[in-house]
């Protein structure tokens, strides 16, 4: 997910973009308003023009206008990643796409709340992008509109059907909570949420931990995980090794470390030995005793016996 920051709701656009330059969102959002397709807040094209002076981020240009086919020449000229119109602007709307691509200049359609979706469909093959507005264009700071969430996965779905490499852009309403609703969409534009308060990049950072907070894990990974899960063996207590010993076995013990097993086996066959010696000796005992009383023999006395 990319972020694109509209300087539109700042109240000095040059320190605007300047502050907004220092952060690391990845594109700046450029709205173009004419007063006749859309009415709110003006940006001169004195300040535009020179905008290059203030940033060196690249410009995501959305004309809210009736003519666009002068505004897209005049941003031709600048660091323009991205040039996109109206479908509601039905006259030359082909001529205008095709206009945009001459200059090596991506270009996308944007949608209405009010504009039926499958209007964009017809122009797939001539379009990089379709930017969702998620509220009535003209003002800054408008509330989320809850069926953009269904717009967004049922755009996503006709793309990946057709085959098609189209990104979804997404444009008002958007803050830390409404961009949990708008997973589906490759880049996101905010702006009075990002430039309300002074610290423009702590905002853009709730925007990114508010995408990442309950993102859902693939199917297949939550697969591998119960697969790698090992099974938990039961320890054995000290008590229970002691009892389960028996050093008379052959078999080492299965829950004794190496270098247990190897003193064990030693203990094993030393008691073992002292065994067969102590055997053996009392054996040879007896035979001396019986030889002794068959020739009539006694040991000598000892001196107190004497």
């Amino acid at each position: 997910m990319k972020i694109a920051a509209s300087f539109l709701s700042c109240r000095k656009i040059v320190e605007g973009i300047e502050r907004l330059s220092q952060t690391d969102v990845e594109l700046l959002h450029v709205d173009v308003v004419d007063g006749k397709f859309v009415k709110g807040r003006k940006i001169p094209f004195r300040i535009l023009k020179k905008i290059y002076k203030y940033t060196s981020k690249r410009l995501d240009v959305h004309l809210m206008v009736q003519k666009p086919k002068k505004y897209i020449k005049a941003f031709s000229t600048m660091n323009t990643e991205r040039i996109t119109i109206h479908i509601e602007v039905e006259k030359d709307l082909e001529k205008n796409l095709q206009l945009i691509r001459n200059y090596g200049i991506q270009c996308g359609l944007a949608i209405n709340p009010k504009t039926e979706l499958e209007k964009v469909y017809p122009y797939f093959n001539q379009i990089d992008s379709i930017l969702i507005m998620a509220a009535e264009p003209g003002y800054g700071g408008q509330p989320f509109l809850p069926e953009t969430e269904e717009k967004i996965k049922k755009l996503k779905a006709e793309i990946k059907k057709r085959k098609k490499d189209i990104t979804i852009t997404v444009d008002c309403g958007i803050n830390q909570e409404t961009i949990q609703k708008v997973r589906e969409a490759d880049i996101i534009v905010s702006g009075s949420f990002i430039t309300k308060e002074e610290n423009f990049q702590k905002q853009i950072d709730l925007l990114r931990k508010g995408f990442e907070k309950e993102k859902p894990e693939p199917k297949e990974r939550k697969e591998e995980k119960k697969k790698e899960k090992p099974t938990k063996e039961k320890k054995t207590t000290t008590k229970e090794k002691k009892k389960g010993r028996n050093f008379s076995s052959k078999e080492p013990f299965k829950d004794e470390k190496p270098e247990n097993i190897e003193k064990q086996n030693t203990k094993i066959e030393k008691k073992k030995t002292e065994k067969t010696e102590y055997k053996n000796t009392k054996i040879e005992k007896e035979k001396m005793e019986k030889k002794e009383k068959k020739d009539g023999k006694k040991e000598p006395k000892s001196k107190k016996e004497r």
